[in-house]
């Protein structure tokens, strides 16, 4: 019997929930059955190995990115936006990223749960477009409901951008920071050196 399916081949063809269904599976049955759609009767129905080849290639297409960041994104008839500005976040949406971003990675693997929490803070539907400027959904918590299943198709590759993004910016604010205190250094030395 020869069955047809597909298997990502990197992280933007799995969607978050996929990404979080698949870590909530309770058997390798469940796995594939996430990863390829197939139903599990015919999954059982598989060898051995035929499941473990299925479950290595999706997990190494899970860690393949690609470059683009996405700061707008269209799910089905809800159009997603990334926080504008970073710098407005009001302090109640920097407490609820802060609280996931320690949650954020489980056994050197990425919390699928975690992501979601966040991205849903940083990715809200656009309630006002102008040219390329956009606003989006003011955040509250009790209201991501509305939108957390449009969030969830977001691709895993638009959440490892996401955190790239992160990760850069705290790596320059740490450089900027260095430059700062040698500068200041420098500074406090001549002024002494000078008296």
């Amino acid at each position: 019997m020869k069955v047809k399916f597909s298997i990502a081949a990197n992280a933007q063809g799995v969607t978050l929930g996929q990404y979080i269904d698949y870590q909530n599976a309770m058997d390798e049955v469940e796995r594939v059955h996430i990863i390829t759609g197939k139903s599990s009767e015919s999954i059982k129905l598989f060898q051995l190995h035929v499941l473990n080849e299925v479950i290595t290639k999706f997990e190494a297409a899970l860690t393949l990115g690609s470059e683009g960041f996405r700061r707008k994104v269209r799910i089905g008839a809800t159009e997603l936006g990334f926080v504008p500005d970073l710098t407005e976040l009001t302090f109640g949406e920097y407490v609820d990223i802060d609280s996931q971003c320690t949650a954020l990675y489980k056994d050197g693997k990425l919390n699928g749960e975690a992501a979601l929490k966040m991205m849903c803070i940083l990715y809200r539907p656009i309630v006002a477009k102008f040219g390329e400027k956009y606003d989006i959904e003011k955040y509250d918590s009790i209201k991501v409901k509305k939108y957390i299943d449009a969030v969830r198709m977001l691709t895993l590759n638009d959440v490892h951008n996401v955190l790239l993004f992160f990760s850069s910016l705290e790596i320059e604010l740490y450089n900027s920071s260095l430059e700062y205190l040698a500068k200041e250094i420098t500074e406090i030395v001549t002024e002494a050196t000078k008296q």
